[in-house]
């Protein structure tokens, strides 16, 4: 089904792109906002309609570094950087969800030069009160919205005009519809395609292309404003040109060429343990023999980039099956394999994912 038309005819909001680092030259950067955001959340406000900032990470910072070491506090249970949330002045860890106290000294040299690095909604939200002292806002992420009644009380007070802006993460993304919403800032579109998956780049399309769709929904025109260091980006292009079809036409000759969905079946064998070398032996047996099995591209077993999580050791397998008809007898082939080298195993305190079209 296509749909080549907004409801009610209404147009499609226009996009302009802002190059980061051509304004940081010109020094037209006033913390992580363009003049350009700026002045249009001005105007917006002047006219008394209503703005959504929207930043793909929560908390304050994305993480806490020493300027005189470099050291960055990580999770103890995790491979990943801590979170700065100043609501309670607390790190914390996004995947097992444990919290430390934010220390006043660098745990490795002592120092006290410790610096909040990144951005997350929680700073978006203290600096554009602090450059647009009048403004009224509201943030709405993981960590504000605490349950559903209270998302919908937030945004029946956005509807109500009771705040100005509106400031969250992809949770601002899809089915809001306000007919005074007619700008749509988006402050670091980069870290979009920051993550390691072939779909990096579909999802980003989806997530650019669906939170610009926000803004514009009534009788006033919409503007999106995205904020980028890399405006020739292919994905930013064909959301600025609105060509959701030039973007999947390309996309799947990618995909194509490199063997992705749609033209495999992509498998993926996700292994943990809180024993490392026990996962590495039982990761190298099943790869082995999968390839010795079935024809099929297979790969790993690799490390992720998050390579521990809530003390489990994790390796992954990636297996490509061909579509034809020995797919279910390969499948079955898969499954019988992971369970035998399974029960040869004194230890089978395992937790094993088997991922279908990851």
């Amino acid at each position: 089904v296509a749909l080549n038309r907004r409801h009610g005819n209404v147009q499609l909001p226009k996009i302009e792109l802002i190059d980061v680092k051509v304004k940081q030259k010109k020094k037209e950067m006033t913390g992580h906002f363009s003049d350009r955001l700026l002045k249009l959340i001005q105007e917006a406000l002047d006219l008394k309609e209503q703005v959504i900032l929207f930043q793909n990470r929560r908390g304050y910072s994305p993480y806490i570094q020493c300027n005189t070491c470099g050291f960055i506090q990580n999770c103890d249970s995790c491979d990943v950087r801590l979170t700065y949330h100043t609501t309670h002045k607390l790190l914390v860890c996004h995947y097992c969800n444990k919290k430390y106290t934010m220390r006043s000294t660098c745990g490795e040299c002592k120092s006290t030069e410790l610096r909040a690095k990144g951005l997350g909604t929680q700073k978006v939200e203290e600096e554009v009160q602090l450059f647009l002292p009048s403004l009224k806002s509201a943030r709405l992420d993981i960590d504000s919205a605490s349950s559903s009644g209270k998302i919908d009380r937030l945004l029946e007070d956005f509807r109500d005009k009771k705040y100005d802006v509106l400031i969250g993460t992809q949770m601002v993304a899809k089915g809001l519809d306000f007919e005074n919403l007619t700008l749509l800032g988006v402050l670091q579109a980069d870290n979009l395609f920051s993550f390691i998956d072939y779909k990096t780049d579909e999802k980003a399309f989806q997530t650019l292309s669906q939170v610009s769709g926000r803004v514009g929904r009534g009788d006033k025109a919409g503007k999106v404003l995205i904020q980028t260091s890399e405006p020739q980006n292919r994905v930013i292009q064909f959301v600025l040109n609105n060509d959701w079809k030039g973007f999947a036409d390309q996309e799947l000759r990618n995909r194509e060429n490199f063997i992705y969905p749609p033209y495999c079946k992509l498998l993926k064998i996700s292994i943990r343990h809180i024993k490392e070398d026990l996962v590495k032996i039982y990761a190298d047996k099943i790869t082995k023999r999968i390839a010795d099995s079935i024809k099929a591209l297979v790969f790993g077993p690799s490390t992720p980039p998050v390579a521990r999580i809530r003390n489990q050791y994790i390796r992954e397998i990636v297996i490509k099956l061909p579509k034809n008809k020995e797919i279910s007898k390969n499948k079955r082939a898969i499954k019988q394999i992971i369970d035998s080298e399974l029960m040869t195993l004194s230890n089978k305190n395992f937790k094993i994912d088997i991922l279908v079209d990851v």
